[in-house]
């Protein structure tokens, strides 16, 4: 622009020169921030004699006028101290950074004008201004136009003419003419710099202001060392909020998201067909220097999730930093795999097998466990203090306080809680052998089975199978409880076999048997494995004799009762004399039992134990606290007293037959006789005749 047109000078006096060196780069972060309020004038002077004023210091005023070369003053600025020319006579100031006159040069809106440059010198470096010049601004600087977008200009653009895709359409450049930012038919790139050290202004980014245009917020930043993206914090969930990659085909029709963050979530999406291509999926790697090959870390597909890792030790693991002190909610490694906060944090692989194949799972699960090695822990505290080997603790503070107690399984809340050294155990069940300290080969199953009743249980050997079977069992060694409450009161018994719901549930003795479906204490089989007794309905008080086989109430069967009675198995064997005799002496007697409650009311026949012990004291025992007898041997007795009887029969007959001999000889002799008689008779009468 040439201001002499509008002067008011001589021509030949002095000659201007005008520029505005327009701003085309505005530095990345800016873009919000209050453009540079200055622009270059520039004015080659001359005196009235046209002779170049080469190095002077010149007077100078510049007035910025609105509407017209004579309109509204809205800017006046002069110079101290003065301006120089060169050895051409070339003079440069800088509008803007003189002393204001009138009006503020920021203030100035631009998008308002059209506006004129008014310049005025004195040639001799006084305030005397005899040379006057007004020329219009033609264009108004970028940067300068910059600040008032927005107020008046609604719609600005830059369109490109060239089709070749290798062509930027719009480039910014650095001072050292490096492309910064650059525009083409098919996409935009950004050149960024980490900047000097310390700088604030380095990289990429995006931000946010309020109002006030105070502090800008970061929303999205790259770094050469990192990119990182700001959200609103804000309660509410806009459909657009948060960060999001996608695509879209070039209808615009719709788009597919593959990466979005929000507030409340974090969502990669992949293909879900069922191709499989070689970059399919999500992916995290590394590559070496070189760039020769890469190793992958993390990848997701649709059918599968892996995470590689080259730590033996370290492996993978998700913790929480917010205590100061790290704490893992997962650790998995080739030698353990440890779920849940503090699980298995302590735990230090060493020589060996030492702390090695674990898993644990649950919140401090397995937190103490140092060396122990093979162990799988899974609920809250599950094996909390464990330092052992090849234990499996199931349920929440199961094997709690297992210290040194291996082979142990454990399934169920608070099961084997208080073990400490007990080995080999097997507790199935809510709160099974919960007392158990050390305990060795137990096996208990069942809700509270097995559980103690005081925190000191230290029986070995003894399995409980039942709902609450031998739930107060302490101490006893070898006992085995089947049932529902079989044996539930036996703190310190030893060696029991009880069968059967409540089987022997109120029993606190040892060697003892129970078979039945009550609590009774007259059971269908009691036994005294010690003294090696049975008793069929009934107890140690039935058996008053303590017979090795007791059936308290009537026996039998469709077959015999058979005792040895080998000849081989006997000596000393002798004919049973006066066995009539005995018999004879024996009574039998009709009876009833004076204790019907615990035997019968029923009438009965048999002997006097004390009456047949005269007798045949062989038969009748007095081992207890009443005499007994047996009744079987009795028919021995009852074989020879009919043998002797029938020996007199039989001689007694013989005797009979003799004399019905003698008798039917006699009476043929009579027969005889009387008719020797009658002959006789009839001789003597013929001869009377």
């Amino acid at each position: 622009m040439n201001p002499k047109a509008n002067s008011t000078y001589p021509k030949a006096a002095l000659s201007l020169l005008f520029s505005i060196l327009v701003i085309s780069f505005i530095p990345a972060g800016a873009l919000f921030a209050q453009a540079p309020q200055k622009m270059s004038y520039q004015a080659v002077i001359r005196d009235n004699a046209n002779v170049l004023q080469s190095n002077k210091a010149i007077g100078m005023r510049i007035s910025i006028l609105q509407g017209s070369p004579t309109g509204t003053l809205v800017y006046q600025e002069t110079y101290s101290p003065n301006p120089q020319t060169n050895i051409n006579g070339l003079l440069t100031v800088t509008v803007g950074a003189g002393t204001p006159v009138f009006g503020t040069f920021s203030a100035i809106n631009w998008a308002a004008g059209p506006y004129y440059i008014k310049t005025e010198a004195d040639p001799t470096g006084g305030t005397t201004y005899t040379i006057t010049g007004t020329s219009q601004l033609q264009s108004v600087p970028y940067a300068l136009m910059a600040n008032n977008i927005g107020s008046g200009v609604p719609y600005m653009s830059v369109a490109g003419k060239t089709s070749t895709m290798d062509s930027a359409l719009f480039v910014v450049r650095n001072t050292s003419g490096q492309i910064v930012f650059a525009v083409y038919n098919e996409g935009v790139r950004i050149y960024v710099d980490n900047g000097a050290k310390g700088s604030t202004k380095g990289g990429f980014a995006i931000g946010g202001f309020g109002t006030g245009k105070g502090v800008s917020q970061p929303l999205f930043v790259v770094d050469p060392d990192s990119i990182r993206a700001y959200i609103d914090t804000g309660s509410f969930k806009g459909r657009k909020g948060g960060f999001a990659i996608g695509s879209f085909d070039k209808s615009k029709a719709g788009i597919e998201e593959y990466f979005r963050v929000t507030r409340d979530s974090s969502r990669i999406y992949i293909n879900g067909t069922s191709s499989k291509a070689a970059k399919g999926g999500f992916a995290i790697g590394s590559f070496n220097g070189s760039k020769a090959g890469t190793s992958q870390y993390l990848r997701v597909t649709v059918d599968s999730t892996r995470i590689y890792t080259t730590d033996t030790i370290k492996g993978f693991s998700i913790g929480n930093l917010k205590s100061g002190i790290s704490q893992n909610y997962m650790k998995m490694s080739p030698l353990n795999y440890f779920i849940g906060q503090e699980s298995g944090s302590k735990t230090t692989p060493g020589a060996g097998d030492l702390g090695k194949f674990n898993s644990f799972m649950g919140y401090q699960a397995g937190l103490n466990n140092i060396n122990g090695k093979k162990n799988v822990f899974i609920g809250h505290q599950s094996g909390l203090n464990n330092n052992a080997d090849f234990n499996i603790f199931i349920g929440n503070e199961s094997g709690k306080a297992n210290n040194t107690g291996q082979y142990n399984s454990f399934l169920g809340y608070q099961t084997g809680l208080l073990n400490t050294s007990g080995n080999s155990n097997t507790f199935l069940g809510f709160q099974a052998g919960k007392n158990n300290q050390t305990g060795a080969q137990d096996t208990y199953m069942g809700y509270n089975s097995g559980m103690g009743l005081t925190a000191n249980s230290t029986g070995n050997k003894n399995v409980f199978v039942g709902c609450a079977s031998g739930s107060y069992h302490n101490s006893g060694d070898n006992n085995t409880f089947v049932g529902y409450s079989a044996g539930s009161a036996n703190q310190t018994g030893a060696s029991n076999v009880f069968l059967g719901n409540q089987a022997g549930s109120a029993e606190t003795g040892s060697n003892r048997l129970y078979v039945d479906v009550t609590n009774t204490a007259s059971p269908l089989l009691w036994g005294d494995f010690q003294n090696r007794r049975l008793v069929i309905n009934g107890n140690s008080s039935s058996n008053i004799n303590n017979r090795t086989f007791f059936v308290n109430g009537s026996a039998g069967g469709t077959g015999a009762w058979f005792n040895d009675s080998d000849l081989r198995l006997k000596r000393n064997v002798e004919t049973i004399s006066n066995a009539m005799q005995k018999v004879l002496e024996l009574r039998g007697v009709t009876f009833y039992w004076r204790d019907s409650l615990n035997r019968d009311d029923q009438r009965h026949i048999g002997f006097i134990a004390q009456e047949a012990r005269n007798v045949i004291p062989e038969v009748v025992g007095h081992n207890g606290a009443a005499y007994d007898m047996q009744y079987s041997p009795v028919t021995a007795l009852l074989v020879e007293a009919f043998k002797e009887q029938h020996r007199q029969i039989t001689d007694y007959m013989k005797s009979t037959e003799e004399l019905k001999k003698l008798v039917r000889e006699l009476i043929t002799k009579n027969t005889e006789l009387q008719n020797e008689v009658e002959s006789l008779k009839s001789n003597s009468i013929n001869q009377n005749r």
